[in-house]
């Protein structure tokens, strides 16, 4: 089983090329088998074809297709893959014989390819230059990288084990206690990292490979150890979460061990440029759905900002190896389980996302917009390809500029399709945060809402989403018009006094005291890891 940290979609691939979790099984053989090419032997393609050779490349998930398919493929693509991918076995089905050495006396000395010589891939070379540390074994043969290099990138993977474990708590890769974690830098000129594990010595060992245009330029190679070693880390909690959460919280986790180079900004955009994606979409094929998966970090930085901090993102993680299940665990099931409220918390997720309302919210690109509103009466809809799937989103922005005395109030009536439940909010945003959010009542596909004084607001979302499990994409159409609404009957408090009655059903108040007591639990008990995750401005 492997997992690819890179940063690029997997070039010439046709984008209509779609593959969720509902048609992963149907995905065709001859596609893997390029998508190997691709990686492993980039000479084998066709120059356009190829990945970049200037940018971090992934394909999350491409060995765990292929080998779910391996039957599919033919006697020679099988002999040709297995040479890559367990070059120690005749064919990847075979089992692996475990002959486990006494387990050590003191510190591991050694990776486990060096007690099992037989078991070294063979893109992995000899590793005659080596740098060995506390945790790690950093190789590479020849010239491939400076001596300066690799140790740069040995001190990096040193502070995230720091970091991820020591701190942060998250469990230590498999065998940590007898082997060291082999970290080969290849002869590869592109920019692209893999973990990977192998039963070695009878238990499952993790170990990366890094392309030497990794460490081409700036600090991005220090990221993607801090990456990686949470891929090393995800695979000690079983395979229970759907493949994007491995990917996502990976990212995420990069800012914890280098607050200051944001560098998981980047993949946001992901999410960004196509918020109509399921969020729990995930493809090797298609572009739009491979960045996707990495911005969906920004599901770890709200539960993380908004719900329970860091720690709670491992808990999610120690679920998942009490499941049994692989690559099925519905994140909203998994919150849920945690005591959480799915509705709730998804509501003001996608509220959150409207404005990016975070800590750094400069580094988190805004999202695309399905329409815009600029004047009244306004009518709108969507049937386009940007269309929401199940728990997708739609933002329509809503200037505020012509409300007027006379007619202050905005008036949004919602038809949808009546076979799924929606959420629709309207959002007000004032100097880039949420100042309010009201819930529409949906019945059928069909609500009606009102939000008052709408001219205070800087801007107005509103924000659409179909709440379903289901890929597909759903269809709705919506009008505006702005008027004076009739004055609001008082809400006797019980205390004496009173408040004017609400339209629409404001949720903001509800919302925004999660993020409060949340954080307050958060310092009480994980102050030592947030004084490490200093987050710039």
């Amino acid at each position: 089983m492997w997992l690819f940290m890179l940063s690029a979609a997997l070039a010439g691939t046709p984008t209509d090329a779609v593959h969720t979790r509902d048609d992963f099984e149907i995905m065709q053989p001859e596609e893997l088998y390029q998508n190997f090419l691709r990686f492993f032997e980039p000479s084998a393609v066709a120059v356009e074809e190829r990945l970049s050779d200037d940018t971090w490349h992934c394909g999350t998930g491409l060995v765990m297709a292929i080998k779910a398919h391996w039957e599919s493929f033919d006697p020679a693509q099988r002999e040709h893959m297995t040479q890559y991918i367990a070059p120690w076995k005749e064919d990847l089905s075979d089992p692996v014989i475990a002959n486990p050495p006494p387990p050590p006396s003191m510190a591991p000395t050694e990776t486990c390819f060096d007690a099992f010589p037989n078991k070294r891939p063979n893109w992995a070379g000899d590793g005659e230059n080596r740098i060995i540390t506390e945790h790690f074994s950093v190789e590479w043969d020849g010239d491939a990288i400076s001596e300066t290099r690799a140790q740069q990138w040995a001190d990096a993977l040193e502070l995230s084990w720091e970091v991820e474990f020591d701190e942060l708590g998250w469990r230590k890769p498999g065998g940590h206690t007898q082997y060291l974690t082999l970290a080969y830098i290849a002869d590869f000129d592109y920019a692209g990292a893999v973990t990977s594990v192998e039963n070695c010595g009878g238990s499952s060992i993790p170990f990366m490979i890094a392309g030497k245009g990794s460490f081409a330029q700036g600090t991005w190679f220090m990221d993607m150890a801090s990456h990686e070693l949470n891929h090393t880390s995800q695979f000690s909690y079983g395979y229970g979460h759907e493949f994007y959460f491995w990917e996502a919280t990976a990212t995420w986790i990069e800012e914890y061990i280098y607050p200051s180079h944001n560098s998981w900004a980047q993949y946001i955009v992901g999410y960004s440029q196509a918020p109509h994606l399921a969020i729990n979409k995930s493809s090797q094929q298609d572009q739009e759905i491979f960045y996707h998966m990495y911005g969906m970090a920004i599901l770890l930085f709200y539960i993380d900002e908004y719900v329970g901090g860091p720690d709670f993102v491992e808990e999610l993680w120690r679920y998942s190896s009490n499941n049994g299940t692989q690559y099925d665990l519905w994140i909203g099931e998994v919150l849920e389980e945690k005591g959480e409220d799915w509705g709730e918390l998804y509501d003001h997720f996608i509220a959150t996302n409207a404005v990016m309302d975070y800590e750094e919210q400069a580094y988190f690109t805004a999202v695309n917009r399905a329409d815009s509103v600029k004047s009244f009466p306004a009518s709108g809809g969507n049937s386009s390809n940007d269309k929401p799937e199940g728990y997708g989103q739609n933002y329509i922005r809503i200037k505020t500029g012509s409300a007027t005395s006379e007619a202050p109030d905005l008036q949004v009536n919602f038809d949808g399709a009546d076979n799924v439940e929606w959420s629709v909010q309207l959002v007000g945003e004032l100097d880039d945060s949420i100042a309010d959010i009201v819930k529409m009542d949906v019945v059928e596909g069909s609500g009606e809402s009102v939000l008052r004084n709408f001219g205070d607001y800087d801007l107005v979302w509103m924000v659409v989403s179909p709440l379903t499990t289901k890929t597909k994409a759903y269809n709705y159409e919506w009008t505006m018009d702005t008027f004076e609404a009739e004055p609001l009957d008082p809400i006797d408090t019980g205390s004496g006094g009173s408040v004017d009655g609400e339209v629409g059903g404001c949720a903001c108040d509800a919302a925004q005291p999660l993020r409060k007591a949340h954080w307050v639990a958060l310092l009480l008990v994980g102050l030592f890891p947030l004084m490490r995750r200093q987050r710039g401005s």
